[in-house]
């Protein structure tokens, strides 16, 4: 049997490293045989090809393309595949097209990792095309917000499996970060990573920092990593306009980010939309109290605030207050981490995430 993945991915980031996951579970526990249809020239594709996976990397064609729908045809023939998972929203518009076009007659099923703000005719339609046997929600919210919106018919399609970690105790050393942005001791280092996309909300990050040197009776720094775009300027003019420079440092992309968790005293995640994240399983398995808007699967592994405490989306105050509450009461803190490690391990692993998607897939 043949899995092929689909992927529009043009960067890499948490969602990627969710299907290297998956990809990996399954080369390592099943006798699937798995290809992945993808952009060349693409970090995704690049690194695609050190997996046991067949990659098949195709010109930049839109999915509206006829040249895009027979690519895909073609190589769904190549390869043989029975079964499509299809994971991006655009290749989820280009699967249902090609199959219009071609009448693949594969499996297929597509993973869903945000809330869609705005639902257009075209996205009702192909996120309840009849050509998906499963729909995969990174979340319970996730989940409840498309059955809301979705036909009451194609609701026993539906399925919940949140992302993963994956656990890596050989981790080298990571640089000292106090010594390479000269922090001094005392200064609490809190962190934050994402991309600088809409998303990731910097702006609501700058507001808690301004926020936190008002009104904090500590020195801290937060330290933001993430991948510079045409945004970044903008946000460093917000920093400069407010006078925080010392407060908030864009530290840009960071390999190996895992081994330097154990330098931070706090992370916040301000996002206003997410499918995992990722990240917050990282911070929960390394011990680093969590402060987050309430996105993805924030607010089910917070396990009701005993693990993670969360604010609503754009909360600036309640970020910054909770914040403070676990960078001055210890005993909080510890009751968060402590909790925390324990959910990320038992709940959150890319094993759980490997064994719950080879279960869907032997199920179609």
């Amino acid at each position: 049997m043949r899995i092929l993945h689909i992927s529009g991915a043009k960067i890499w980031g948490g969602n990627e490293q969710q299907m290297e996951y998956i990809v990996n579970y399954i080369s390592e526990n099943s006798q699937f045989e798995q290809g992945l249809l993808c952009y060349s020239n693409t970090p995704l594709a690049e690194k695609a090809k050190k997996w046991d996976i067949e990659v098949f990397d195709i010109e930049h064609f839109s999915v509206f393309s006829p040249k895009y729908w027979k690519a895909l045809y073609t190589i769904s023939q190549k390869f043989n595949a029975k079964i499509a998972h299809i994971h991006t929203s655009d290749t989820v518009t280009g699967f249902m097209l090609t199959d219009i076009f071609y009448n693949l007659k594969i499996k297929a099923i597509y993973s869903k990792k945000g809330l869609s703000r705005k639902m257009t005719l075209l996205s009702r339609i192909k996120y309840a095309y009849k050509g998906f046997d499963k729909i995969i929600f990174v979340s319970e919210v996730v989940k409840n917000h498309f059955q809301n919106i979705l036909p009451t018919k194609i609701h026993q399609k539906f399925v919940v499996i949140p992302d993963g970690f994956k656990i890596n105790d050989s981790l080298e050393i990571g640089y000292n970060l106090r010594k390479k942005y000269n922090i001094e001791s005392s200064t609490k280092i809190i962190a934050h990573i994402g991309n600088h996309s809409k998303s990731k909300n910097i702006p609501l990050l700058i507001e808690v920092a301004k926020s936190l040197s008002e009104q904090s009776e500590f020195n801290f720094v937060i330290l933001q990593f993430g991948k510079k775009t045409e945004l970044s300027t903008r946000f460093e003019d917000m920093v400069k306009a407010k006078k925080i420079e010392n407060q908030i440092k864009f530290v840009g992309f960071t390999k190996n980010l895992q081994s330097l968790y154990n330098q931070f005293d706090a992370f916040v995640i301000t996002s206003s939309k997410e499918g995992g994240p990722s990240c917050l399983f990282e911070a929960f398995y390394h011990k680093v109290p969590v402060v987050s808007t309430k996105v993805g699967v924030v607010e089910e592994a917070s396990k009701n605030n005993t693990s993670t405490l969360v604010c609503q989306s754009n909360d600036a105050k309640c970020l910054t207050d909770k914040l403070t509450q676990i960078l001055t009461d210890k005993k909080l803190s510890t009751q968060l981490i402590d909790k925390a490690y324990n959910t990320v391990n038992e709940e959150y692993t890319a094993e759980v995430l490997g064994k719950k998607h080879l279960n869907v897939y032997n199920d179609l």
